[in-house]
């Protein structure tokens, strides 16, 4: 959400709080109905106007106040410079993500350099 949004003001989002507005929601969990059972009686309340496959494409339309996006932590630019901020939903969902790759495979540099930024990131948390 941008950070001039009410729900902004907010520790933490509810499916309440989506009532009556509008969201964009990943091509991924609307196809496999991911929010269903959080949503619970607020589902056919909630204005679900599009879907994304790239979590960039969808801060788009965000930062034009068309709509809120349910999105994963982190994966949306929400330093000082920008104007999206992050609001954990509640009850909190969780979802283990897995990188794969070829262990014997000589990486690039670039790949080099993310694997070992991921594997700071993670062990951070």
């Amino acid at each position: 959400m941008t950070k001039d949004d009410p729900l902004a003001k907010k520790d933490h989002i509810t499916a309440a709080d989506l009532a009556g507005r509008n969201v964009l929601n990943s091509q991924q969990t609307e196809t496999m109905h991911y929010f269903d059972s959080w949503f619970g009686n607020y589902k056919d309340q909630i204005n679900i106007i599009g879907t994304y496959n790239l979590s960039f494409n969808g801060t788009l339309l965000v930062k034009n106040h068309a709509a809120l996006s349910l999105t994963l932590d982190k994966l949306a630019d929400v330093s000082d410079e920008s104007n999206l901020t992050f609001r954990p939903i509640y009850p909190k969902m969780t979802e283990s993500i897995t990188v794969i790759w070829k262990h014997s495979t000589n990486l690039s540099a670039v790949a080099e350099l993310f694997l070992n930024r991921l594997q700071a990131s993670i062990a951070e948390d």
